[in-house]
């Protein structure tokens, strides 16, 4: 019998799931976990009656643990099944694209190749930005939490949809890769690793130049102690 719904995620975001999957089922207990170490806490008896909602989780979650869960691991990515992996956003501002969309699958041990079992895409207007695509993910996440409630709060299993996922999957280093920049680097370029690798997350922008590192410099004013370097009108300063 379901018993427990485990939500693996940010304090505030869990509380937000729970709100939503309790006007569903208030019958069910509802814990909040946001590591591994937690996880790993519950012994085999609590995981047969429990299944987990992994909800914007950096946890990668071991094939043993979902294994034991006896009502399986659902993961809400935030990213079309065209963009498994790291970042989706970052990468799809990047390559301009003109839909995207996010994915609510089966969890299994490679990341972001489950059985996919809903998706909820959106249009993209032209030249958004990473931060405006990151908030239109995050909402369109919770309608598909909205969408799925009923289903994530009883015993059946959802049947998967026969939708593949992409081929590439993004990662942690490719994104990195994107954010080290060379003097030389045409401004074209400059200007699409900017929009899209900048935004929020500016300081992982680093500019390359005579043996030394840059990066986007967010101060007012320039301190007499700190070398600085202009790039396509962007300011840099060492670190």
């Amino acid at each position: 019998m379901l018993k427990n719904i485990l939500i693996l995620s940010s304090k505030d975001a869990g509380k937000n799931i729970i709100n939503i999957l309790k006007k569903k089922n208030k019958t069910l207990n509802f814990k909040i976990i946001n590591s591994k170490d937690e996880l790993d806490q519950f012994d085999a008896g609590f995981m047969a009656q429990t299944r987990l909602v992994s909800f914007l989780s950096a946890v990668i979650v071991s094939k043993n643990t979902i294994d034991s869960l006896g009502y399986g691991a659902i993961n809400f990515h935030p990213g079309p099944p065209s963009y498994p992996g790291w970042a989706a956003s970052n990468f799809a501002v990047y390559e301009g694209v003109k839909s995207f969309g996010v994915t609510a699958h089966y969890m299994n041990e490679q990341v972001d190749r489950g059985e996919i079992i809903a998706i909820d895409l959106f249009a993209v207007k032209e030249n958004i930005d990473v931060n405006e695509l990151v908030d239109k993910a995050l909402h369109s996440l919770i309608s598909l939490i909205h969408r799925l409630s009923i289903q994530l709060v009883t015993e059946d299993a959802i049947t998967p949809l026969q939708i593949p996922w992409g081929t590439r999957s993004t990662t942690k280093k490719m994104f990195n890769s994107y954010c080290q920049l060379e003097e030389d680097i045409s401004k074209e370029e400059f200007l699409r690793r900017v929009k899209a690798f900048g935004g929020f997350a500016t300081s992982t922008l680093q500019l390359h130049s005579e043996n030394r590192v840059y990066v986007v410099d967010q101060s007012a004013g320039i301190l007499p102690d700190k070398a600085y370097k202009t790039l396509h009108g962007v300011r840099f300063v060492e670190t």
